[in-house]
Parts: structure tokens; sequence; C-alpha cells
């Protein structure tokens, strides 16, 4: 066994499980969603709607004006927790008019340790 692991405790190193029975593992791995949102969604408070959503359901990333007037947010997270974010998104702030969403489904990079308003 790896240094510091002791054989059959199915040991955590980053990603890496040591036993093959590890469910606990599997079942808690970590995506990333690139997310545009677009219809009247500026000017309206939705990045702050998305921030406060994100931020209750542990969801890192930001969340960003584009200049044709989508928003743009990247999302990472445990599978469950992004898809809860994605409902929350589809339907943003009482201002707001979500005309359409598109996802784009990553490998969680880890890059970020909170979610910000850009």
């Amino acid at each position: 066994p790896a240094a510091g692991a002791r054989r059959g405790a199915g040991a955590y190193f980053g990603k890496l499980c040591l036993r093959r029975s590890c469910r606990k593992f599997e079942n808690s791995m970590e995506i990333g969603a690139l997310i545009i949102v677009r219809g009247l969604v500026q000017g309206v408070g939705f990045r702050y709607f998305a921030a406060r959503a994100a931020r209750e359901l542990g969801i890192r990333g930001y969340a960003e004006n584009l200049p044709n007037g989508n928003v743009e947010i990247y999302a990472e997270a445990e599978r469950g927790s992004v898809e809860a974010f994605l409902k929350e998104v589809r339907v943003g702030p009482r201002s707001a008019q979500v005309n359409d969403v598109k996802i784009e489904w990553k490998t969680a990079d880890h890059s970020f340790r909170g979610f910000e308003i850009r």
C-alpha cells in the first residue's frame, strides 16, 4: 500500500481510491458545467441570484455578463448539486426572462475556492 495507507482502509489520495469497492468515491465525483443563459438576463440581478443559489448549494465557479447579452456561468461541485443549481438557473430571479440554457459538461478542475461574480 501507499505510504500512510492502512491495508483495506479504502484510503483516498486526491482522486485515487485504493480499493475497487469504494462506492463513496464513485458517488461523490465532482463535475463542471459551462452554462450559457440567454434571454433578459443582464441588468436584472441574474448573476447575484446565481451566486446566492451557488453558495447555498456549495457550487464553486463564477457568473459573468457576456458582451452579447448572455450570462456565462461555470459551476463545479458534485453532480447532484450542479443539477439542483441548473434548476434554479433555468428559472432565474423574478425580474429575468430565461429563454434558453446551454450546458457543456466538463471535468472538474478544482480551480475555484468559492463562487464569484465577474
